[in-house]
């Protein structure tokens, strides 16, 4: 059936003529009806074929469509960009491109880009990416040259149409600039921010699935080199930014500005196109820790088995908590191998935070299990060698990294870790410290004795020693 219904939509929809545009064209509107078609089959028909034959119709029918397009798509894009001619233009006032059938036709070529991603996205089987259309974007590589071309060209236009739009009067009356002033700044940090952010998720899916490993006995996660790469990567990106303005001649031409108009005019000028410059350092910044978190996040569950089966089985003999150091030191002297100073702070920053988390969850949650005091015994053991571990050098520094969260666990720890016997003992010292250390009253000391009689509580005052008056005249 999926095979017929295709070959219909071949029949009654073919190309107006034989030019590459009709045929990308043709192809776009192939893909809208085939999603239409199994937009339909996921609405009315899946539900039918599970019950009565308990067979997927929509899968069935996406495996049969995503095949013919994937071979109808991919010789007739590969052919398109083999053609592609540059696109000419220049940025001189009033001019336009000389031809302008590479703009339609590298315009048209990405809304087919679009449309396919569409398909693969929005209505594939989860494991799409055994089907030939999870390949989709490598038939486009030749014309990525000329959508960037096209992107600079639109923003070249923008800007010709803010000029055009403007009417020449100052945005308000704190300012002696009008709007196409604004928007070009605007257009200026929508392509830095953009690119930046753009190239920081790619690189972030690119190493999204590495280091991931899997033995019969666990499954967990080590640091590589690619991770390490991505982060130097978006961090030179990151530092790039701010050279990259000042080899366009920003301040030369911030400087003319003031020469040309006046000096407060080149100042507000400068301080709105640093603004422009940070964020986009910052924003680029924040996608490098993003991704510091996703390798601490990625360690967690390894670390919380590790400490786990450390609490359980300390005391017999098992190596678990040198396998969790081994686990530890391995993965950060790579960070540290690789990654600059600032970062590789950040890292061990990242990773003793959720390390402490994790443990204090973990504290938390075995003592509503009521565990054994060798259990919190053995935490404690291991807390006290991670903190070692991780608060090497700076003590003044060390003591800043989740101070509060690591005293209530080391007070958890201490008490739920004490035997019975243990904890009277513990109490009756902490009660002896408090009688040779009493605190200096500040309004006197008054000594009393509680006793119960059956129901009724008999309070006895046994003396009262340098009481202080309510008033200053005694009363």
């Amino acid at each position: 059936m999926g095979w017929k219904r295709f070959g219909h939509l071949l029949e009654n929809n073919s190309p107006e003529d034989s030019t590459d545009e009709s045929r990308l064209k043709h192809l776009i509107k192939l893909v809208k009806l085939a999603k239409i078609d199994l937009q339909k089959a996921v609405e009315f028909y899946e539900k039918l074929f599970l019950e009565a034959l308990h067979l997927s119709y929509a899968t069935t029918l996406y495996t049969i469509y995503e095949k013919k397009i994937s071979e109808l798509t991919e010789e007739v894009v590969t052919e398109v960009c083999k053609t592609l001619k540059p696109l000419k233009f220049n940025d001189r006032p009033g001019d336009d491109i000389y031809d302008n059938d590479p703009l339609t036709m590298g315009t048209t070529l990405f809304e087919l880009y679009l449309i396919l991603q569409s398909l693969g996205s929005g209505l594939s089987p989860e494991d799409c990416s055994t089907f030939q259309i999870s390949q989709f974007h490598t038939w486009f590589h030749r014309g990525v040259a000329q959508w960037l071309d096209i992107a600079l060209y639109k923003a070249l236009q923008r800007i010709h149409k803010a000029v055009e739009l403007d009417e020449l009067e100052p945005v308000d009356v704190s300012v002696k600039y009008s709007s196409s002033a604004v928007d070009t700044l605007a257009i200026y940090y929508q392509d830095i921010c953009r690119c930046s952010v753009f190239y920081a998720d790619k690189m972030s899916k690119k190493v999204e699935g590495m280091g991931d490993t899997q033995s019969i006995y666990e499954k967990k996660f080590e640091v590589t080199t690619e991770w390490c790469l991505a982060i130097n990567n978006i961090e030179y990106v990151r530092q790039s930014i701010v050279p990259f303005v000042n080899e366009l001649g920003m301040e030369e031409i911030v400087t003319s500005l003031g020469d040309y108009r006046t000096q407060s005019a080149a100042d507000h000028c400068r301080k709105t196109l640093q603004l422009v410059i940070d964020n986009a350092v910052d924003t680029v910044g924040n996608k490098i820790l993003e991704l510091l978190e996703t390798v601490a996040e990625k360690m967690t569950p390894s670390i919380s088995r590790f400490l786990m089966e450390g609490a359980e089985l300390l005391n017999q003999d098992c190596n678990t908590v040198d396998r969790l150091m081994k686990y530890l030191d391995d993965n950060l002297v790579t960070l540290h191998s690789q990654l600059n100073v600032d970062n590789f702070d950040r890292i061990l920053a990242i990773i003793w935070e959720k390390l402490s988390l994790v443990m204090y969850a973990l504290v938390e949650s075995n003592l509503e299990k009521r565990r054994p005091p060798s259990f919190f015994a053995n935490l404690s053991e291991t807390l006290k060698v991670l903190v070692s571990f991780f608060h090497q050098g700076d003590e003044s520094e060390s003591r800043e990294w989740n101070n509060e969260v690591l005293q209530k666990m080391e007070h958890l720890l201490l008490v739920h870790g004490l035997e019975t016997s243990e904890l009277i003992h513990q109490y009756s010292k902490e009660r002896l410290m408090a009688q040779k250390d009493p605190e200096t009253p500040s309004l006197g000391i008054l000594t009393i004795r509680l006793q119960f009689v059956e129901d009724i509580l008999r309070v006895e005052i046994m003396n009262a020693r340098n009481i202080r008056p309510m008033d200053s005249n005694g009363e």
